[in-house]
């Protein structure tokens, strides 16, 4: 699967939240869930997965263009998101 991403945006998540969007397709790879985000876009199909990156459970924002996935935004969950993907993990096996 291509990734796309916005450089500058890249280069903001990268300084901000020591995050390479770039890797996402990382998260992919891995264990990850992902679920329709309705609230964010009315002009396009919007998903948010949730997956390790490292040692990190992070959250991707992405959108599927044709020929791949364009990033949107990715940061680290808070305890509470950590927590219930752990659980999702250990429940699915």
């Amino acid at each position: 699967m291509r990734i796309i991403y916005d450089s500058a945006k890249r280069d903001a998540i990268l300084r901000e939240r020591r995050l390479d969007i770039a890797r996402a397709e990382e998260v992919f790879a891995g264990f990850h869930l992902t679920r329709t985000d309705h609230k964010h876009s009315e002009s396009e199909n919007r998903f948010v997965s949730v997956g390790m990156l490292d040692e990190d459970v992070v959250i991707v924002v992405w959108t599927p263009r044709e020929k791949g996935r364009r990033i949107v935004t990715m940061w680290k969950t808070n305890e509470k998101e950590r927590s219930a993907y752990h659980r999702k993990r250990e429940e699915l096996g």
